[in-house]
């Protein structure tokens, strides 16, 4: 059995060695998502890799928050589409099995060592490996995965009569989809602004305008990274979709749309959109991030809108711990009365 290392000040060379290699790449492990989700206020990235001599191997990208000297938490991967760790194609079983559980050991550690007040790690989805020996609970999420149809006709064709006909309706009454670029984001703000406030949400989470433009800008540096899908009916945005790609993988985030993209079909066409262009592309895998096998849960409805591509839920694991009680409460109490929560800031707001 060889000798397996973790570092904890990897390089970008030796991190981009193991992603490039992957057998389970994933945006929110990439060195790029790393710079952009550091530039957020209090945001630390921890980046842990796994070394077989010289050899990077695996890898897992993290998290914390801090407000001042308080660790408010770490954090790693995503509740709607999940994380790492990720793995080079050339591991074997039983490697593959020692990285993912020294990975999130250490993580866990060092979550303890901080004395940080919360800790959540969701981890790539299908994982089925042995959970690490730590005190945190675990839990199960799902996301829809599609894998792609070799062509454009196949994908139609799977869709059935109906599902065909919801592509196409608002096109028939003037949606026209089209690629945004950055000066179309604050209007995408605008609707997602709109919207939160007619359901009644809490807006002081919402993503501003200069963190989409620093997404934005970040992922632009290697093309092929993002793309913007817009609708429009009568020269107005009416529905917009994020897409973010990485490895054979696409990743569907952050799609709006105001009540008269709602009459339109549009997040229809948004979808169809970007998964015929995926499948022209040559990707093999949609993540349309977020879902849940409970009929009963509110979020239902979304998740069969999303089956209804013909994706499947595939499971991931939430490994989740509290740190002091206390002090849990205490800051919890103190931000609700300035109308925040504990949430960890979300580099992209549902």
């Amino acid at each position: 059995m060889k000798h397996l290392s973790l570092s904890t000040t990897p390089t970008e060379a030796q991190w981009n060695s193991v992603i490039r290699s992957a057998s389970n790449p994933h945006f929110n492990q990439t060195w790029e998502w790393g710079e952009f989700y550091g530039m957020m206020p209090g945001i630390h990235p921890i980046r842990l890799l796994a070394m077989e001599g010289e050899k990077p191997i695996a890898m897992l990208q993290a998290f914390e928050w801090k407000k001042g000297p308080l660790s408010l938490g770490i954090t790693s991967g995503g509740a709607g589409e999940g994380g790492g760790p990720v793995f080079v194609k050339t591991i074997d079983r039983d490697t593959e099995i020692r990285c993912y559980q020294s990975l999130i050991a250490t993580l866990f550690r060092i979550f303890k060592e901080k004395k940080s007040l919360r800790f959540l790690l969701y981890t790539f989805p299908g994982d089925e490996l042995p959970a690490p020996d730590i005190s945190a609970k675990t839990g199960i999420k799902s996301t829809p995965i599609l894998r792609l149809q070799e062509s454009e006709e196949l994908f139609l064709q799977s869709l059935g009569h109906e599902g065909r006909w919801e592509q196409t309706i608002g096109i028939k009454r003037g949606l026209k989809i089209m690629e945004g670029g950055r000066h179309d984001l604050q209007e995408y703000c605008e609707i997602q602004h709109a919207v939160a406030l007619a359901k009644k949400l809490n807006t002081k989470h919402m993503n501003t305008l200069r963190e989409w433009e620093k997404l934005w800008d970040i992922c632009s540096k290697k093309p092929g990274t993002i793309r913007f899908y817009i609708g429009k009916k009568d020269e107005k945005m009416v529905g917009a979709l994020i897409v973010l790609y990485y490895g054979d993988t696409f990743f569907l985030r952050g799609a709006v749309s105001n009540p008269e993209g709602k009459k339109l079909l549009v997040n229809n066409a948004l979808y169809g959109r970007a998964i015929i262009d995926g499948i022209r592309d040559g990707y093999v895998f949609c993540n349309m991030t977020g879902g849940t096998r409970d009929t009963h849960d509110p979020i239902y409805g979304i998740t069969a809108f999303k089956l209804s591509f013909r994706s499947e839920l595939v499971d991931f694991r939430r490994y989740s711990a509290i740190g002091n009680r206390y002090i849990n409460y205490a800051v919890e109490k103190i931000r609700r009365l300035f109308g925040y929560n504990l949430w960890f800031p979300l580099p992209i707001y549902p």
